[in-house]
């Protein structure tokens, strides 16, 4: 199953907790969370930015919550997850680089 039908099937959940049926409003709140959670999931591209006049494509940013995440290729570490807000990172893309523009 993908991050996409596990996402899917959560609109198609209802609650019973304890014999008893879950308000429709706390039903709303926990799909929330659960889509949240789901969604942190699935990799996304950390972004490169310029600081000032150098490049500095080693460390990048987290596209969620903004925060540095690290990429270093001299010892093959790329970090997974951010360690902010937990969103996992696909590094797919990501040139290593330290330039003046």
């Amino acid at each position: 199953m993908t991050y996409q039908e596990a996402n899917a099937l959560v609109d198609d959940l209802s609650f019973v907790y304890k014999g008893k049926s879950i308000s429709k409003e706390a039903l709303i709140e926990c799909r929330e969370i659960i889509h949240k959670a789901l969604e942190k999931q699935i990799p996304k591209k950390p972004i490169e930015k310029d600081i000032g006049k150098l490049k500095i494509s080693d460390t990048a940013f987290c596209p969620i919550c903004d925060n540095p995440v690290i990429k270093d290729e001299t010892d093959n570490y790329e970090q997974a997850y951010c360690c902010y807000c937990g969103q996992a990172l696909d590094w797919s893309d990501f040139k290593r680089c330290l330039s003046i523009t």
